[in-house]
């Protein structure tokens, strides 16, 4: 049988003859030397004029041998033209179109493609032209394109280098093309990398203050400070928190969200009744169930203040506002050496931050949330930007929130509306850089130039060790390519949707909507995700496709979570009949228990004999707390509440999304630490019982964890009031088509 490698004398030898082979094409020979080298040639005279015919057949041995040696040497190359790129110019098609390579090696690119041809003039195509009257100008055709979705400002250039996907109204970038999976964690741990949020939809409230809280506390999370408190209403910090429909905390999550006010004029900071704005920024998956929310907490709030002529308006600003995202500990430099303020931010506290900026470690050293408003001037005339270095004093931690720090004109509606199109193309800047005493130096910005509102906000991933922090970029509309091109020059990586997703999971923080199956947007993701897995089984042969063990006639929405509460499917009418009534009254469903609160609340509950009697209790001082009090208040029970765990392997293992989680009794775990310290070396071949009653819950994130170095999974598991600590197993998963067909 032959070996499976190569011996390592076979190996050497084919190292030596490819070795051999490339000198050899390198290697230009030489006339040996005769007996008569001393004697001076004939064939070249004294005389200042030489015979040409002669000269040449005297050396027609050196000319012949530099014509073979470059004949050798362009068809024995170990490179091709674009094999010499840098991987993130290279292209699939580079390999057959030598229009996919840099124009400066076009012509060497079509010379090793096509040989004979090299040098020929080709002539005209013979393909037959389109007429100019019935071509379509470019932006008409792409507008065709975007009925059924949506491009980014950015899309060309992602389509260029990404995967791309229709979702959620969009065409988004998936994931780049090229192998970046760990590239993209390193970029986040130790560089810098940047995703465009511009999808994320933006929605615009304003109103008096007064009122403009009633609201937020009608819809928002109560636990711990809301966005209505004076840490946010100044406008110095963005708040995170979830959107809930109107007076039904904790049920009915719709989505998490970040919540935005104007920082008020100097003179107007005390005057509540003085109008305000606020930007809700919630992801595109559950804008029409927040928008709808909103709106019946302004009617409500609106309906309690009846007897003042007061107004709130609504208003839909999704396209209105880009938005970047840039993670990791070198966003700070980059963000400094791509921008250029204006002279207008000349207040002192602005340029502290400003200087300190380029000496951060890390963006998580800014208070968490802070927002910084800055006027910028166009970041073409200072193309290509570079990175900021740190210097040797920093004083980094001089700068606090403050609502000075945090004005800006990219609230004002008319001054979005002047910079909806550049005032400059692309050719003219060129021109204006070919005018300089020195062609391509940067341009001295000038009173016409546009100069750019912009907003920073601090953005931190998570609270513990594996924590990502960096900047969100919020700029207007229009200008997303300007600013992307600056930001990525200085060679940060570009992620997508897929980047993103795999940061949450790193942090350990839940990721929407995957993580959040008491929302409607999991459903939709639900039911993608299982078409995609029938599409692939439909694909698979039978006898290679999974065995369906869960019945057809379970709910595609709500399995996972009703085996999880044992509730049986035995009838298929009275299933239909609980569709119906989940469908108009959506407490019935299950419902996720969290917030900051919620250790010492699952700890109360553990020490209560009636752990349901005391959730609904302190669910009810926290409502009363802010106000908001409903006529009818669902009783909450316990058995529906779904809690969000983080659970990492105890030994080998990589668990994948929809795991089922087991919890091990009591007995049993004793009864087998006793056979492992009996027989350690010798492992149990009987096959473990699997009991339903002792299903827990389901994985909904679960992948290998590069920050922590082996399996790590995100879990959802019912909640039953009993003590926290539990031993537990992970069953292999069924596909997503049995689990929700």
């Amino acid at each position: 049988m032959a070996p499976k490698r190569p011996a390592e004398t076979d190996e050497a030898s084919h190292k030596a003859r490819k070795k051999q082979r490339v000198a050899f094409a390198r290697d230009i020979a030489v006339q040996a030397a005769t007996s008569g080298s001393n004697q001076v040639n004939s064939s070249l005279p004294n005389s200042p004029v030489i015979d040409v015919e002669k000269f040449a057949q005297a050396r027609s041995f050196e000319i012949n041998a530099m014509k073979t040696s470059l004949d050798n040497t362009s068809t024995s190359g170990t490179h091709r033209v674009w094999q010499t790129l840098p991987r993130h110019l290279r292209r699939r098609a580079a390999s057959h179109d030598a229009r996919r390579v840099p124009l400066r090696l076009r012509d060497k690119a079509k010379a090793e493609m096509h040989p004979l041809k090299a040098g020929k003039d080709e002539g005209k195509s013979s393909k037959r032209k389109k007429k100019p009257s019935k071509s379509k100008p470019t932006h008409r055709s792409f507008l065709m394109r975007q009925i059924d979705k949506c491009w980014l400002e950015t899309h060309i250039w992602h389509a260029k280098r990404m995967h791309m996907k229709n979702i959620w109204g969009y065409r988004l970038a998936e994931s780049p093309t090229e192998k970046s999976f760990r590239p993209s964690y390193r970029a986040a741990m130790r560089d810098c990398i940047i995703h465009d949020a511009s999808y994320f939809a933006t929605i615009e409230l304003k109103g008096p203050e007064t009122l403009l809280k009633d609201l937020l506390r009608h819809c928002c999370d109560l636990q711990g400070p809301g966005p209505w408190s004076l840490r946010y209403s100044g406008g110095s910090r963005c708040a995170e928190t979830h959107i809930y429909a109107p007076d039904m905390y904790p049920l009915g999550l719709i989505s998490p969200a970040e919540i935005y006010w104007r920082p008020p004029p100097p003179s107007t900071e005390k005057d509540t009744d003085k109008s305000r704005l606020i930007w809700l920024r919630v992801h595109p998956a559950a804008f029409e169930a927040v928008f709808d929310a909103v709106q019946k907490c302004a009617s409500l709030v609106l309906d309690q203040h009846n007897g003042e002529d007061q107004e709130i308006e609504v208003a839909d600003l999704r396209g209105q506002i880009n938005a970047f995202e840039l993670i990791g500990p070198k966003s700070s430099q980059i963000i400094k050496g791509a921008l250029i303020p204006t002279e207008g931010n000349n207040s002192a506290e602005f340029t502290k931050f400003w200087d300190s900026l380029n000496n951060l470690q890390s963006s998580g050293s800014v208070p968490r949330g802070m927002i910084i408003g800055l006027e910028c001037h166009d970041p073409r005339l200072s193309f290509p930007p570079t990175k900021a270095r740190p210097t040797k004093q920093a004083d980094v931690f001089g700068t606090f929130p403050s609502s000075s720090l945090s004005q800006s004109d990219i609230w004002s509606e008319e001054r979005r509306g002047c910079l909806v199109k550049p005032r400059y193309k692309k050719a003219e800047l060129d021109k204006r850089r070919e005018a300089n005493v020195t062609p391509g130096t940067r341009l001295r910005p000038l009173r016409q130039d546009d100069r750019i509102p912009i907003m920073l906000v601090q953005k931190s991933i998570g609270t513990a060790d594996s924590s990502m922090h960096g900047w969100t970029l919020l700029i207007p509309k229009g200008w997303s390519m300007p600013f992307f091109t600056s930001l990525t020059h200085t060679g940060s990586r570009v992620g997508g949707l897929r980047e993103r997703l795999y940061q949450s999971f790193e942090s350990g923080v839940r990721h929407f909507p995957s993580d959040y199956p008491s929302t409607s947007a999991y459903l939709s993701y639900v039911q993608e995700q299982a078409a995609i897995a029938e599409d692939l089984e439909a694909r698979r042969p039978i006898a290679k496709r999974p065995p369906k063990v869960i019945p057809r006639e379970r709910s595609k929405e709500t399995v996972a979570w009703r085996a999880i509460q044992h509730i049986p499917y035995s009838d298929e009418t009275l299933l239909a009949a609980d569709r119906n009534s989940e469908a108009s009254n959506p407490s019935k469903t299950s419902w996720l228990l969290r917030g900051s609160e919620l250790i010492s609340l699952l700890n109360t509950l553990g020490d209560s004999p009636e752990p349901e009697a005391a959730l609904q209790d302190r669910i009810t001082d926290i409502r009363k707390s802010y106000g908001v009090v409903s006529e009818s208040i669902t009783p909450l029970r316990l058995d529906e509440a779904l809690v969000t765990v983080r659970v990492s392997m105890s030994g080998r293992g990589v668990p994948v999304d929809l795991c089922e989680i087991y919890s091990i009794p009591k007995g049993a775990l004793e009864q087998a630490q006793a056979a492992q310290e009996e027989s350690p070396d010798e492992e149990s071949t009987e096959p473990r019982q699997i009991v339903p009653e002792n299903l827990m819950g389901y994985v909904t994130s679960g992948s290998y964890c590069l920050s922590q170095g082996h399996g790590m999974l995100r879990t959802l598991n019912r909640t039953t009031g009993s003590s926290l600590s539990v031993a537990c197993g992970v069953h292999r998963p069924e596909v997503w088509y049995n689990l929700y067909e």
